[in-house]
């Protein structure tokens, strides 16, 4: 087995199901996980002044406490982590819509390909904003 590439990054590596990830960031977001001050700073986000590469889909690349966010989407404020390591890529994404309810998508892949992955997260968060 090659050694493990430090390059990847694998946040928590925590096993886990696409439902399971919805669930858990439906319950974050709805104030469940932690306590109040937290949960604000969470959703207190900060610009960040980065190029981004021409595929990417945040409009405001942003981050509060542990999540990268974008405050300007078009589908409302969006919150999502998205990763992978050796054989797999995830994309979790949150969307705070301002006149619908809020909805979670998560896409878990056994392939590195990790634009690929992100962009069916995002092709499900658009399908479901029409």
């Amino acid at each position: 087995m090659p050694p493990y590439d430090l390059a990847w990054i694998s946040p928590g590596v925590v096993a886990s199901t696409a439902s399971d990830l919805v669930r858990f960031y439906d319950r974050l977001f709805a104030g469940n996980l932690l306590p109040g001050h937290l949960h604000d700073e969470m959703r207190t986000v900060v610009r960040v002044r980065a190029s981004a590469p021409s595929n990417q889909r945040f409009v405001t690349p942003s981050y509060g406490l542990g999540l990268i966010a974008d405050p300007l989407s078009p589908y409302g404020v969006l919150y999502g982590p998205s990763g992978g390591g050796p054989g797999y890529t995830f994309a979790a994404l949150h969307v705070v819509p301002s006149r619908r309810p809020p909805v979670t998508v998560a896409v878990l892949s056994n392939t590195e390909n990790f634009f690929e992955v992100e962009l069916m997260a995002f092709t499900i968060v658009h399908a479901l904003a029409q």
